[in-house]
């Protein structure tokens, strides 16, 4: 919203996680949306999530205890199951997701979402060799976009693996959500490519 009314950018680009793509659809299609502003928006990027976590306890609560000082992180990753901190180039915290249950939003007990499949280009560490991501164009904007960046220099692109940890392994996990909220009580055809930039 800062950069279209703060900034005056007519024309801007949205990272997200698959709630917040949803929520900005929502914007541009529903008669109550803002449209304004979801006019503004001339790509939707979103990324693979399972879930996040309340960022309060999280963050002020549980990584303080642990001694990560989270004004140096400098990543967060999950991988294999496992939540994993790195400072400086060094992984300084490893625990299993389980152990961080208690933090996650209560919304993402009911997103069934794992891949954001209302952006123009979806993304995430899933699928992919180390050093690359997997990227789904689910829109022709978000493959035009793809094939201009590659054509400028800013990205590489490569076919995705189709076997287990390929593309085979990102719809494991997307299947695994939407199985897990359903078992709970209470676009485009898409191109996929993994990307280096």
């Amino acid at each position: 919203m800062s950069a279209t009314q703060e900034n005056e950018k007519e024309k801007v680009a949205i990272v997200g996680t698959p709630c917040q793509i949803r929520s900005y659809r929502k914007m541009q299609t529903s008669l109550l949306g803002a449209k304004k502003l979801a006019n503004a928006v001339s790509l939707a990027i979103g990324l693979f999530c399972m879930e996040s976590y309340r960022y309060d306890q999280f963050i002020g609560d549980y990584l303080r205890t642990k001694g990560v000082d989270v004004s140096k992180v400098g990543r967060f990753a999950i991988k294999k199951g496992k939540f994993r901190v790195t400072i400086g180039g060094q992984e300084v915290l490893t625990v299993p997701i389980k152990e961080l249950h208690e933090f996650v939003r209560s919304s993402c007990r009911v997103c069934e979402d794992f891949t954001a499949e209302f952006a123009d280009i979806s993304v995430g560490g899933v699928g992919c060799p180390e050093g690359w991501c997997t990227v789904i164009a689910r829109t022709t904007r978000g493959q035009e976009f793809l094939t201009d960046a590659e054509k400028s220099g800013w990205i590489e692109l490569k076919p995705i693996d189709e076997g287990k940890f390929g593309m085979e392994q990102v719809l494991r996990n997307s299947a695994r959500k939407k199985t897990s909220i359903r078992s709970q009580p209470a676009g485009d055809s898409q191109a996929q490519a993994s990307v280096q930039i």
